[in-house]
């Protein structure tokens, strides 16, 4: 088992940002509970996860060429693609607000708004530079759009046009690779491109207020050579409700039910 855990950490090439990895205070340590974990038959390239009111699970998927939006089939442990994106889009975030579901691509600069109901394209808008991970804030009536950097732009929730933007640090200093976003208990939660860490951010201050690791979990997890090989970062945040969350990655062979608790 030991040699697996050091399989995994070294296929998945796991590079924390040096002050993350540093001693974190205790009141800064948020608590990981696992409730459940999922499996995932034939693994996706995940670029976003948001569950909506109903209680379908909307998943994006990446990669020129290759980039599709559908929903989760729990029972199977299945990815149910409804929509292809063009060839020339590389699928990122999701958000869902009222009867929409909203999607970035990377470096084409287009954000797709489509029906909840067959997840169809009704509508594009243009935005400056990439789009990586995409947050609906219901407190504010705007999404929050991440591009890989430290800062965290607020969007406009009818035309997506550029309203503000936030940086986000810990200890004073900036947290880049910012990567997928999900809102919630009044804070924005994030994903950090190749780190096992997610954070817990103040909207209004862009501090980090929380660390979760996930390194624990998902050494715990057994899982084949084969399917170690194929791992990428974590990349998936879909909130459930209270602390409870689905967690994933990018070709992961599972979702994680957990609790993200403060501490």
């Amino acid at each position: 088992m030991q040699a697996l855990i050091m399989l995994v950490m070294t296929l998945l090439t796991i590079s924390p940002q040096p002050h993350l990895a540093q001693h974190i205070p205790a009141a800064n340590q948020g608590r990981v509970d696992l409730i459940r974990v999922i499996p995932i038959q034939d693994p996706f390239f995940i670029q976003g996860l948001e569950l909506s009111q109903d209680g379908d699970l909307y998943l994006g998927t990446g990669h020129y060429g290759e980039s599709q939006v559908g929903t989760f089939d729990f029972q199977a442990g299945q990815f149910i693609p409804m929509q292809d994106l063009p060839e020339a889009y590389f699928g990122e975030g999701i958000s869902i607000r009222e009867d929409a579901l909203w999607q970035l691509t990377w470096k084409e600069g287009i954000v797709l708004k489509r029906s909840l109901t067959d997840l169809g394209r009704v509508d594009q808008f243009e935005y400056s530079g990439e789009g990586w991970g995409l947050a609906y804030d219901p407190d504010r009536d705007l999404f929050w759009m991440s591009d890989g950097s430290s800062s965290l732009y607020q969007q406009d929730p009818e035309a997506f046009t550029r309203l503000n933007d936030l940086q986000v640090t810990w200890q004073g200093r900036p947290v880049t690779q910012l990567n997928e976003l999900e809102y919630a208990n009044q804070a924005l939660y994030a994903n950090i491109w190749y780190d096992h860490h997610i954070i817990k951010i103040d909207p209004e201050t862009g501090q980090v207020q929380l660390i979760y690791d996930l390194d624990p979990i998902l050494q715990d997890i057994p899982i084949t050579p084969a399917q170690a090989q194929e791992m990428d970062a974590l990349n998936g945040i879909a909130h459930i409700e209270a602390d409870r969350f689905y967690l994933t990655g990018k070709n992961f062979p599972f979702l994680l039910e957990v609790h993200l608790r403060d501490n």
